[in-house]
């Protein structure tokens, strides 16, 4: 899977003031509904709230990749948001301040695993991790997203 095909530099918040979960799900979601990747921000995020009580989505290593098949979804999209500061994601206390908000049209096949499993490689690897969390720009983030 390529992610620059689910993924565009509008798509893309760094150092996002947050303390709470929820405010960078919203934010991301917004993101998403302004680059017309979903059409409903309140029932997009329920499907992805729903399926984020069946377990969480903190992978460790600081980082999130909530995620949703949806109606409410137009095009296979990846938004990512980095915090000011790491916050506790879920009940295990697993802190967070890399996001990839994974969104994916219901009739989609297998594309969501496909992005999550790339991701997840991704993630394995420290340098790339080290080099999203010091990127100073969104195109660094891009480029390092996309081993560009």
């Amino acid at each position: 899977m390529d992610i620059n095909n689910v993924l565009e530099e509008e798509c893309i918040i760094l150092d996002f003031e947050t303390d709470k979960k929820e405010e960078a799900i919203d934010k991301l979601t917004q993101l998403l509904f302004s680059s017309k990747r979903i059409n409903s921000i309140k029932r997009f995020k329920k499907d992805l709230l729903r399926r984020e009580k069946e377990a969480s989505t903190a992978v460790g290593h600081g980082v999130a990749i909530p995620h949703a098949k949806s109606k409410y979804v137009n095009k296979p999209s990846v938004a990512f948001l980095r915090t000011k500061n790491l916050i506790a994601y879920d009940s295990d206390k697993k802190d967070v301040n890399m996001f990839f908000l994974i969104a994916v049209p219901l009739e989609s096949n297998n594309e969501h695993i496909k992005i999550l499993s790339t991701l997840a490689r991704k993630i394995m690897n420290e340098d790339f991790l080290d080099r999203l969390l010091h990127a100073k720009n969104v195109n660094e983030v891009f480029e390092t997203i996309n081993n560009k």
